[in-house]
């Protein structure tokens, strides 16, 4: 009986405890959408008075429109200030403005984070997902959304139809041109900065510049990285000017500096570029996709721009004065040397090759994930002509005549320097469901090269097969011939089975 009566009790003070912590929470997200309410009808006046609305909430504040921001309900001692959309933070505020006239904001969306935030159960990942406006605006398809206590547009019911149209969902990112230009002003100056100490450094250092922006600002060249003017603005934008290398994707306000070595010996050149935002009015300086290429605007003759601007508002580049015009052929005469940075290594054909390879595969892998069927391409030049795939630079065009300047499709067995093989298949027991697996190389320098991966079999050259229990599909073979084919990378997918014998 005693017993009983203790779990009753127990049962009672938790169900008790439950109640309270939900009306205290409850308190709480009360309190956060009073403070949304404020900031909306502050935002309401700034309009009235200004005729547009501000860039960023902070404006509120500077320009006497609100004392100070409402306190945070969720955490003692902060203030409910604005956050990207992609950076959930316990009654914060999401304010993202935009332009649907073109000359002044006249559109904004302001929301409010609750305190918690739906976790997708077995999928972790799924936190990190950056909840784009449009989904704001179309539907609360992802956890981040569905954080939003409250918000709203200052859209009528006809402008937010119109923007449902697919067509026209790109508006909503939209901010007058004359700001984006302010914005890419104080990005180039951050760019300025970064090069004067770059040169400083230099003139320290006996003319070599130095490997990386991070190790500048370990020397105390520069205390810390300037603010980034498209934070809040870009959900890739951190809230510092970051650098980043040549290759990686898009990051709004990142600054790259990439030294090379011309001669192999010292840091002598480097480039020295700023990415603007989406919206920026940014260069075309490169020949192709910069991650594929890395190729500078000094172009060989024969080549031109490709007309697509790459995100980059200003690029430097030094030469020493004494050593320009032949660093400049050099340039024109061997692009490739621009990789030729600190890890001197990754320049050399062979690994530069292996590079392009595993990037072609990426593309392949896209094209499958976008296929309702998950399939294959049936040839590269489908990647090609659907852009996913643009053909990287051939990196033995550079010391070979007569070799393609761009890497292409060739047929197992037709050795060609940089020549990709790309070989389909139906996988036994999938047949009629299309390719599900393929296997894709490349031809080295030599074709008496690379590694053993096959043999010629009555008159054309067949892969080593080794799946354990599964029959070799057409044009793989069960064995090795004892001779190097040339090729010196193999990759391949498909389903597990494929893999049994690894």
């Amino acid at each position: 009986m005693r017993a009983s009566f203790a779990v009753g009790i127990t049962i009672l003070a938790l169900g008790i405890l439950l109640a309270a912590d939900g009306e205290r929470t409850s308190l709480k997200d009360s309190q956060a959408v009073a403070g949304w309410e404020l900031v909306r009808s502050k935002l309401r006046e700034f309009y009235e008075e200004r005729g547009e609305y501000p860039l960023r909430l902070s404006e509120l504040v500077n320009e006497g429109f609100l004392e100070e921001f409402p306190k945070n309900p969720y955490v003692g001692g902060w203030r409910m200030e604005q956050v990207r959309s992609a950076s959930w933070a316990e009654g914060k505020l999401v304010y993202h403005p935009f332009s649907l006239g073109g000359e002044k904001i006249d559109s904004y969306f302001l929301g409010v984070y609750g305190g918690s935030i739906e976790k997708i159960e077995g999928d972790p990942n799924r936190l990190r997902m950056t909840p784009s406006y449009f989904s704001i605006l179309y539907g609360f398809d992802n956890p981040l959304a569905k954080a939003l206590l409250k918000y709203s547009f200052s859209l009528t019911e006809t402008e937010l139809k119109d923007l449902k149209k697919k067509e026209n969902r790109k508006k909503i990112q939209n901010l007058p041109q004359t700001l984006i230009d302010e914005l890419d002003a104080q990005m180039k100056s951050n760019a300025h900065l970064f090069r004067l100490m770059v040169e400083r450094f230099a003139v320290d250092n006996y003319g070599t510049y130095p490997p990386s922006i991070e190790r500048l600002q370990a020397l105390g060249y520069f205390a810390d990285y300037p603010d980034n003017p498209y934070y809040l603005l870009d959900d890739s934008a951190p809230a510092k000017v970051i650098p980043a290398k040549l290759e990686d994707g898009f990051v709004a306000g990142s600054v790259v500096y990439h030294p090379f070595v011309p001669d192999g010996t010292a840091l002598e050149t480097y480039l020295l570029l700023a990415r603007g935002t989406r919206q920026s009015k940014s260069k075309d300086l490169f020949y192709g996709p910069v991650a594929w290429d890395n190729l500078y605007y000094i172009l060989p003759e024969d080549l031109e721009k490709d007309g697509f601007s790459e995100g980059f508002l200003i690029a430097f580049s030094s030469v020493p004065a004494e050593n320009e015009p032949s660093i400049e052929k050099a340039l024109r005469d061997n692009p490739g040397v621009i990789l030729q940075d600190a890890s001197w290594p990754d320049a050399q054909p062979d690994n530069r090759a292996k590079d392009a390879l595993h990037r072609i595969q990426l593309s392949i892998e896209r094209y499958a994930a976008d296929d309702p069927n998950g399939v294959y391409p049936p040839d590269l030049q489908t990647l090609v002509d659907e852009g996913y795939l643009y053909w990287p630079l051939n990196p033995y065009a550079e010391d070979k005549e007569g070799v393609k300047k761009r890497m292409t499709q060739v047929k197992p067995g037709d050795f060609e320097p940089g020549g990709v093989i790309y070989l389909p298949f139906e996988f036994p027991s999938y047949e009629g469901k299309g390719y599900l697996a393929y296997y894709l190389a490349v031809y080295g320098a030599e074709p008496d090269g690379g590694m053993d991966v096959g043999s010629f079999k009555d008159g054309s050259f067949e892969f080593y097969w080794d799946v354990e229990n599964v029959p070799a599909p057409p044009n793989f073979a069960g064995g090795r011939d004892g001779e190097n084919d040339g090729i010196i990378i193999v990759l391949s997918s498909g389903p597990a089975e494929m893999f049994a014998g690894d």
